[in-house]
């Protein structure tokens, strides 16, 4: 069947890990159990359940995706889908820029809308991202760059999550609040995911993962304009009614999309990527 059939579409998402059916993390639930990350599992069909924000009630983000095999090379998913896609589902939307394929355009330290996905949050319902890879791969490595448009709207980021790979439960834990700036390392915008401890894939990797490569110079982390405006508050947080959320365009984003684009310099070989914080270690067998 076409790729799109194959991701999760008109039969509702996927069970989740350890359960039967779907509905969110409760008491004396299976999935409670400690959980042991597999090495190097292979598959071609991503689905990541998002359980809970951290704490915003009516939005849910994030900053992008990133994915490599055990080559150590990125992996580009042939196609990318949520339910539900975007915030343009909401009545007054229509036109925000903050859709899905933005996850996988490699732009993931910025608080630029167009980089950005923003999907309606209800408490009790699904929110699932489905990546198809087009052919099966061993994955290594997961990073996960949560929403960080503001120190106030970094709450809308995802908290507990399931990921499943070909139907196998490859993850289950807590992804690490962004910051809300543009300052700091890796472990200020999320986590990252590994299924290797190899150091030969570590090393493969590194050589591919130009984050990695540009955190020795990362950009400085100036006040947002909007954090200038903004007192922090419980914002969208409280209240029963879906808060209007826009998208904003500045001309800094746009200078420092430029900046970013720019060719990474190589780090020294000796950077292992074991002393970067932030990352979950998968066991070797």
């Amino acid at each position: 069947g076409s790729l799109l059939g194959s991701l999760g579409g008109g039969d509702g998402p996927p069970p989740l890990c350890g359960d039967g059916g779907g509905g969110g993390p409760g008491d004396d639930d299976p999935r409670e159990e400690e959980f042991e990350i597999p090495v190097l599992p292979q598959g071609q069909r991503l689905v990541i359940h998002i359980l809970s924000t951290w704490g915003d009630r009516h939005y849910v983000g994030l900053n992008g995706l990133e994915v490599f095999c055990s080559s150590g090379e990125p992996l580009r998913p042939a196609l990318i889908r949520a339910d539900p896609p975007d915030i343009n589902v909401l009545p007054a939307y229509g036109k925000d820029p903050r859709v899905v394929g933005n996850l996988v355009d490699g732009v993931n330290r910025t608080q630029d809308d167009m980089h950005l996905w923003l999907a309606p949050f209800t408490p009790g319902r699904s929110h699932v991202l489905y990546l198809d890879f087009g052919a099966a791969c061993r994955l290594a490595m997961i990073r996960v760059w949560n929403y960080n448009k503001s120190r106030i709207h970094s709450f809308r980021g995802v908290k507990e999550v399931e990921m499943q790979l070909d139907g196998r439960c490859i993850f289950r834990g807590e992804i690490a609040k962004a910051s809300g700036t543009l300052s700091g390392g890796l472990d200020q915008f999320g986590d990252t995911i590994l299924f290797t401890t190899d150091d030969e894939i570590l090393e493969a990797m590194s050589r591919f993962d130009e984050t990695f490569q540009s955190e020795a110079g990362g950009p400085d982390g100036r006040a947002s304009d909007e954090e200038l405006l903004q007192r922090p508050r419980t914002a969208d947080g409280e209240g029963d009614e879906r808060p209007f959320t826009q998208a904003g365009f500045r001309d800094d984003d746009h200078l420092a999309q430029k900046v970013t684009a720019s060719p990474s310099v190589d780090l020294q070989p000796d950077h292992s990527m074991e002393h970067i914080p932030g990352m979950f270690t998968g066991k070797s067998e």
